[in-house]
């Protein structure tokens, strides 16, 4: 009897293992899972960054009122001061001093990009494949008719120079005081921000938050906004690029929309 049993155990298939079937369909659930999964951990991915790059809008924002403060309300105005104004030395112009950097607690040129992560956003994808941060010292871009140099060269599509010459008569030594409407004033943003608003035949700005058009902008006022930037416009309902309000009529009666190609 116990032979009997022994060999009717050695003759029973092995029931532990998986058909060909059965692994195939449980890859394809894997996959399918997989499928559904990563474009929601990539958009969450996209936000967060997001959210960061406002963080450091914020606190730069804040840098920049108390840099206000202290200057009686004077912007910075230097040879490509809206880049230069704070971050690291980054590696095209390695000398210059950055003024905003003390009043957030950082060397005036820290030699590590470690060093100035304020300013880096950490979407910064750059143009060329190397971040604006590395390249430049910064990933924000600030509003180029507060601080940049006391003139700004013609601007695409004005006839005659008009709005030209009145942004230029007002824009040597401007003054927070001077400035119209600080809560629709765009300060600074997103390096690409500083582009966009600009008429053709100037590029458009690259947005890095897989929304075309669409940029992080800290308004004078201090908040922070995720705001469509509107190719060819001056002045909108949502946000100015002007400050002066002297300018406005001239700005609306050239400013001119261009579509924002392949958006949502």
């Amino acid at each position: 009897m116990a032979l009997k049993c022994e060999r009717s155990l050695l003759r029973r298939p092995n029931v532990f293992g998986f058909t060909l079937i059965e692994l195939l369909l449980v890859v394809a659930i894997i996959a399918l899972l997989l499928a559904i999964l990563l474009p929601a951990v990539n958009k969450a991915r996209v936000i967060a960054n997001r959210i960061a790059c406002q963080h450091n809008l914020k606190e730069i924002t804040i840098a920049w009122h108390m840099y206000l403060d202290d200057n009686d309300g004077a912007f910075y105005q230097e040879v490509n001061a809206h880049i230069l104004y704070g971050g690291w030395r980054g590696l095209s112009f390695p000398s210059q001093p950055r003024p905003l950097n003390k009043y957030l607690g950082l060397p005036e040129t820290p030699d590590s990009m470690d060093d100035a992560k304020v300013f880096r956003c950490p979407s910064d994808s750059g143009t060329i494949g190397v971040s604006l941060y590395e390249t430049e010292g910064t990933s924000y871009h600030t509003n180029m008719m507060l601080i940049s140099e006391a003139q700004i060269p013609p601007l695409p599509g004005d006839p005659g120079l008009n709005l030209t010459n009145c942004i230029n008569s007002l824009l040597d030594g401007v003054n927070r005081s001077r400035v119209a409407n600080p809560a629709r004033l765009v300060l600074l943003g997103d390096y690409g921000f500083g582009y966009q608003w600009l008429p053709s035949p100037i590029p458009r700005g690259t947005p890095w938050h897989e929304r075309c058009c669409n940029f992080n902008v800290a308004f004078l006022d201090g908040h922070v906004e995720f705001t469509k930037i509107r190719k060819g416009l001056y002045v909108t309902g949502d946000y100015v690029i002007l400050p002066f309000k002297q300018c406005y009529d001239l700005a609306l009666g050239i400013q001119d929309e261009e579509p924002c190609p392949f958006c949502d």
